[in-house]
């Protein structure tokens, strides 16, 4: 069937309409397949192009350009409007449309609806002053009206008397020298109030001068950074973006007072020696937040051995872990018994030790891990809604009845050569096939599994997948590849369960200057019980003899 041609829809693609006659005929055509309730005039920086834009449901559904006089400009804006719908008047700050940009209607929706604070409603009467001033070239001069209370009092709530700049947050009651109270805020517009200020807009800074959702709360520092410093760096979408995302943090935060108290654990085992720093309060909070849930009491840290790990050799300190890993599991599911085995788990280490960890805590309970998200070095979970599909599993069609042994590639930080390069050299060594699971490129990452509630699934679909290993395929050793996040290891590991084949864990080795990998832990299940045992090194840089 031959698709409808919606090119018609953005005329934008094309020269300016130049008689009104023209927009009648756009408006009959566009019509006849397409309604529309409001019409907006975006214009960019310094009013290099002009669009306007008809609207349904805050949605771009078709646009224009025209080039006419003042009175069939604001003709044509009524004729569109169809006298039933707002007027609405925005601003792209601080950037110029690109070509590619205009020429796409998606990508100018995507652009509108990124930037609510810069568009306002407006009155036929402000239509003619604009595109009077658009043929003039004029701009008022001072400013716009002061702010008034009801603005003072909404901005210092929404800030709650914090620096909203990102990563501030100082409290403006006081001044922590001295410890002088008072306040020591200032208000700082988005859309400058001056029309010819440094984010100054043709009719916006006036529209938008005393309208809270454009103003910001700022300490004397970053107000001069917006204002003097860098203001070129900080145009009005930017400072927008700051304020909405200062308001949704602190809304998050607030709302942790009502959360669920549940315990939360610290388990920081070194990876490569290097000193690991627990999570701070805050992290914590916007953490547990994710879940629903808030901190009871103080974070139980159970990293007693973190020193003596990180200055033994790899191969003793795997021996180590391999103890360590099963009194770390002890204690959390003692002192969580209390809270009926729902805890917050913010686990950091190598790999192997991290899916051998959730194994022993296993899947009948509420033990959430957290992430430590590398991209911004911070525990805390990147979406605020999982994914749902973020991964693939390939090679089961590959299987056959009765395998005993296959290889399993977790890949979702990356799949790097050394990985590959081991697998397939294991793969020929013991004649086995192989299945990967693995990050879609488009989220390949630290934060591929970027939601506890992707973790949830994961385990259950592991847990199905483990299975069908065993019964349909008679597997009894899964040599499993991992290269994951943390809270992604401990998820999977968290899937392990009675009858599921052994699991043999490599870990990333230097054999001789080439990085491979080798077998280090190995889980079972004996008696109904997970067992973790550690794989002894014969020396000759595979492990592959025990």
């Amino acid at each position: 069937m031959k698709k409808n041609n919606t090119n018609f829809l953005n005329q934008a693609q094309l020269e300016p309409i130049e008689e009104l006659a023209l927009i009648k005929g756009h408006i009959t055509l566009v019509s006849a397949s397409q309604e529309w309730t409001d019409v907006a005039i975006f214009i960019d920086e310094n009013e290099k192009a002009l669009l306007v834009l008809m609207l349904q449901n805050d949605q771009v559904v078709s646009m224009l350009r025209f080039c006419l006089s003042v009175d069939d400009s604001v003709n044509a804006i009524d004729l569109l409007n169809k006298g039933k719908g707002q007027i609405l008047l925005g601003s792209y700050q601080g950037e110029v449309l690109t070509r590619e940009e205009i020429h796409s209607i998606p990508q100018i929706n995507a652009i509108w609806n990124n930037i609510p604070e810069q568009h306002t409603s407006i009155s036929s009467d402000d239509v003619r002053e604009f595109f009077q001033r658009i043929e003039d070239g004029s701009k008022k001069t001072g400013r716009g009206k002061g702010f008034s209370s009801k603005t003072r009092h909404q901005v210092m709530h929404d800030s709650h008397g914090r620096c909203m700049f990102t990563g501030c947050g100082d409290d403006l009651g006081f001044e922590e020298i001295t410890g002088t109270e008072g306040n020591f805020s200032y208000l700082a517009h988005n859309i400058a109030s001056a029309e010819k200020g440094e984010r100054g807009v043709i009719k916006l800074s006036e529209k938008l001068s005393d309208d809270p959702r454009n103003v910001l709360l700022l300490c004397d520092k970053h107000h001069r950074l917006i204002d003097k410093v860098a203001a070129v760096d900080f145009p009005a979408h930017r400072l927008s973006k700051i304020r909405r995302d200062f308001c949704t943090t602190a809304d998050k935060l607030l709302e942790g007072l009502s959360y669920q108290p549940i315990p939360v654990f610290a388990v920081l085992w070194p990876v490569h020696r290097a000193v690991i720093s627990a999570p701070t309060k805050a992290q914590v909070a916007q953490s547990l937040a994710t879940i629903k849930c808030r901190i009871h009491s103080q974070i139980n840290d159970l990293s007693d051995n973190e020193s003596l790990l990180r200055d033994t050799d790899t191969d003793i300190s795997y021996q180590m872990l391999s103890h360590s890993i099963k009194v770390t599991a002890d204690k959390i599911k003692t002192q969580a018994h209390a809270s009926r085995y729902n805890i917050g788990l913010f686990a950091l280490g190598l790999m192997p030790p991290l899916i051998a960890l959730g194994a022993l805590l296993g899947n009948k309970n509420n033990i959430t891990p957290m992430l430590r998200y590398r991209d911004s070095g911070q525990w805390i979970w990147p979406l605020e809604e999982a994914r749902k599909e973020f991964y693939t599993v390939s090679g089961m069609d590959n299987l056959t009845d009765n395998e005993s042994q296959i290889l399993m590639t977790f890949a979702f930080t990356a799949e790097p050569e050394s990985l590959i390069q081991a697998r397939n050299e294991i793969a020929e060594t013991l004649n086995a096939k192989h299945i990967i699971i693995k990050a879609l490129p488009e989220y390949m990452g630290n934060g591929a599994l970027g939601h506890p509630e992707d973790g949830y699934a994961l385990t259950s679909d592991m847990q199905i997948l483990m299975i069908t290993l065993k019964d349909k395929y008679k597997v009894d050793q899964v040599h499993l590849f991992p290269c994951a996040s943390n809270a992604a290891c401990i998820f999977l590991g968290q899937a392990y369960d009675s009858h599921h084949p052994d699991i043999l864990l490599y870990d990333f080795h230097d054999n001789q200057g080439t990085q491979t990998m080798r077998p280090v832990l190995n889980i079972s299940n004996v008696d109904n019980r997970c067992e973790i045992t550690h794989i002894d090194q014969t020396g000759d840089g595979n492990g592959l003899n025990r």
